[in-house]
This record gives C-alpha cells, sequence and structure tokens, in this order.
C-alpha cells in the first residue's frame, strides 16, 4: 500500500465527515489517480464517513428527540422502522439530497449501526463506479494528445453504472411504494 493511497483515503474520509462538498470532484481525482482502485478507496472511506456522522447523530439529537412526546416525530419513526434498509437506501440515492442529511436522519431515527452501514455501502457503489469511470477517462486525456470532447461519453463503462443507480433507485422506489399500498389495503 502506498502513501498516497492512504493519503486519498483519509482525505476522502474526512470530506464525507464533515459535509464537505467536494466528493465528486474527489471520486473523479481517484479515478484519475488510482483507476478501478478509487472505487474500493471511496466506497470504504465514504461509508465510514458517513458512519460518523449517523453516530454523532444517533448520539446527540436521537436521545434528545426519542424524549420529547412528538406525534409526527414517532409517526416519522414508526413509519422509518417499518423499512429502515429500504427508506435509507432510496434517500441515499436521491441525487439532490446532500449525504450528510440521509446520515443525520437515520440517526435521528434511530437506525441501526449493521442497517445503515450496509444502505449506505450498497448506496455508494453506483455513483461511485460512474465517477471513477469519468476520472479514468480524464486521465486518458490528461496522458495522451487526444483533446476532451463529448466522445469521452462514448464509454459503456460509463453507462453501466448510471443504468445500475437508476434500476436500483427505481426499485426502491417501487418496492416501498407497493408496501405503503399494500399495508392501506389491509
Amino acid at each position: 500500500i502506498t502513501y498516497s493511497f492512504i493519503i486519498f483515503f483519509l482525505v476522502y474520509f474526512l470530506f464525507v465527515a464533515f459535509s464537505l462538498p467536494m466528493l465528486t470532484v474527489l471520486s473523479l481525482l481517484g479515478g484519475a489517480l488510482f483507476g478501478w482502485m478509487a472505487v474500493l478507496l471511496v466506497v470504504i472511506s465514504g461509508t465510514l464517513g458517513c458512519w460518523i456522522v449517523f453516530i454523532a447523530a444517533k448520539g446527540f439529537l436521537y436521545e434528545y428527540l426519542s424524549k420529547r412526546n412528538n406525534r409526527y416525530i414517532s409517526s416519522i419513526t414508526t413509519n422509518f422502522n417499518k423499512g429502515p434498509f429500504t427508506w435509507l437506501l432510496s434517500l441515499k440515492l436521491f441525487p439532490f439530497l446532500p449525504i450528510s442529511v440521509s446520515n443525520i436522519i437515520a440517526g435521528v431515527l434511530g437506525m441501526s449501526s449493521s442497517i445503515f452501514l450496509l444502505a449506505t455501502f450498497l448506496a455508494f457503489i453506483p455513483g461511485t463506479l460512474i465517477w471513477v469511470a469519468f476520472g479514468k477517462r480524464i486521465d486518458r486525456f490528461i496522458t495522451s494528445d487526444e483533446s476532451i470532447s463529448l466522445s469521452m461519453f462514448d464509454n459503456p463503462n460509463i453507462y453501466i453504472p448510471l443504468m445500475g443507480l437508476f434500476l436500483i433507485s427505481t426499485t426502491s422506489f417501487v418496492v416501498k411504494f407497493l408496501r405503503i399500498k399494500k399495508e392501506s389495503n389491509q
């Protein structure tokens, strides 16, 4: 293991843990520097960074909110805890929700660490594959005499993870919708 892997891992971990908004750039950089090895570095360091935020939210906010007798919060918690894995995976795959928000929501609602870690790990994979593939493609342009153009999007390594991301997010929403519909019919 070279020092560059360790430094990249720690930097990505810290950016996630402190909710700094440069994760896409770091994933691109990882792809350009380390190739597909960056997927492993980003997914593991990102999952651990999210877990730090989750633990902090669960430790501080969950205790505070669980002592309050609020019907609205109780209703959300009950609904969330019927399918926490699906809810968290859906939140993490929703493209416009900052990653730290889903970490805090899961902590506030008292999700278990094992479910949180599994859902976070799986949710990191599709987007990371896409950004690392772009990073690898950018690296190829930098090291060759080719100019950057729209032809960089002709790479199937970009579309396969994109389709996976679409299928996972769509499936999680459909499963949740069917579960809610089934419960309302009973």
